[in-house]
């Protein structure tokens, strides 16, 4: 039986002309480029995307915006320095905060929270 299967792959080899074809450079690199290609649409841009947002509300805070830092904390802003932001976090409690730890506005969050809250209360 093993001399039947080694038969056939040798008559298979000499068929089709013994020696099996090498692959062309385009089948080398094709997915190699490929795998590229989506790595930076699927990773890279959406990123650089966040990024450009991100700084883009950086430069947009004023006094008074109600922010919420990447360590959770909400608070006020009450100045507003080159590199540093100081926030009211309660009613005479302030903390100066570094500009590029601010995560985001609360404004995003308050729509979604208000009708948990007043969902609660109804019930």
């Amino acid at each position: 039986m093993l001399t039947e299967l080694l038969s056939a792959t040798l008559y298979a080899q000499e068929a089709t002309g013994g020696a099996p074809k090498t692959p062309s450079a385009m089948e080398l690199w094709l997915p190699l480029v490929a795998i590229i290609f989506i790595f930076y649409f699927m990773i890279i841009r959406p990123q650089s995307k966040r990024n450009k947002e991100q700084a883009r509300m950086l430069t947009e805070l004023k006094v008074g915006d109600e922010v919420v830092t990447n360590s959770g904390i909400i608070g006020r802003i009450k100045s507003i320095a080159d590199r540093f932001v100081v926030i009211e976090i309660s009613p005479n409690a302030t903390m100066k905060v570094v500009k590029q730890y601010i995560a985001g506005l609360t404004r995003n969050l308050t729509d979604t929270t208000s009708t948990t809250s007043t969902d609660k209360t109804s019930k």
